[in-house]
């Protein structure tokens, strides 16, 4: 069995010449969870946006579920990335559009031309769009419009699209951050129990390190485009953190996030 991806030696520079990825070298296998952390400007968005295969990397080499992207045809490109779920912190989401047509679109690239332009005039699995959004207690929302929902819904919103999209590669940049801490766990919990019963490789882009030390097993920390470090989550130490967030007013403090892990774990029924 191949990785769930890798990188080697990639290095990525904005237009204007900033830096935001160099030299990483990392590695996950099928079905692994695991947090990317970091300072804000830490390049979190672009390393998602480089595996999302949104955004192609100026050096090094890139494998995602057994294929070299770069190397594809456009047909076998766009199969691949059929594969790949990248839910975004503000998803993006006609104003408009009605939630059962939004999660529908999370199998456009799966489905034939015909059926994805039925779907967009009718949605053509109603069961199906409802499923997704009743694991993340939405299903009551299913034919509202997207501009009727709070920003943490629309945030449920996108997860569910991505859930019905049934991915093999789950990314996640800042999936919660517009939600209140309670949902913010719940909803995460969701995501790695989903994960682990597909076998879903998971990366997700958090902020909220509390999270991150509860739910992941694994922990990559970036800073000025470097992998400062990547440990298994109980070896993660507050002055790892600490160094990791130096350029911060308020780093995060490992004794507060067991606190209030413990207080979330209590609360954490879904």
């Amino acid at each position: 069995m191949g990785l769930g991806f890798s990188f080697e030696k990639l290095g990525y520079s904005h237009s204007k010449g900033k830096v935001a990825l160099q030299g990483i070298e990392l590695s996950a296998n099928p079905g692994e969870q695991m947090a990317i952390v970091g300072p804000s400007g830490a390049g979190k968005t672009t390393f998602l946006n480089i595996l999302a295969t949104g955004t192609r990397p100026l050096v090094g080499q890139i494998e995602i579920l057994g294929k070299r992207p770069w190397e594809l045809s456009s047909v076998e490109l766009k199969k691949l990335r059929s594969k790949i779920g990248l839910i975004h912190q503000a998803p993006p989401l006609p104003p408009k559009q009605r939630v059962v047509t939004a999660v529908l679109a999370g199998k456009l690239g799966q489905w034939s031309t015909l059926k994805s332009i039925i779907s967009l005039l009718y949605p053509v699995d109603i069961t199906g769009a409802y499923n997704s959004l009743a694991q993340l207690d939405l299903g009551e929302r299913l034919f509202d419009r997207c501009d009727q929902l709070s920003g943490g819904q629309l945030q449920r919103v996108g997860i569910a699209r991505v859930l019905y999209q049934e991915p093999e590669l789950m990314l996640a940049d800042e999936p919660v951050s517009a939600m209140d801490p309670v949902l913010s766990d719940l909803t995460i919990k969701r995501l790695t129990q989903y994960a682990s019963e597909k076998g879903v490789t998971f990366l997700a882009s958090l902020h909220d390190i509390e999270i991150a030390l509860k739910w992941f097993p694994r922990m990559i920390g970036l800073r000025e485009g470097k992998i400062m470090f990547d440990l298994p989550t109980p070896k993660v130490t507050q002055k790892l953190l600490q160094e990791l967030y130096a350029s911060e007013m308020d780093a995060p403090d490992l004794n507060r996030s067991a606190q209030s892990t413990a207080v979330l774990q209590k609360s954490s029924k879904l």
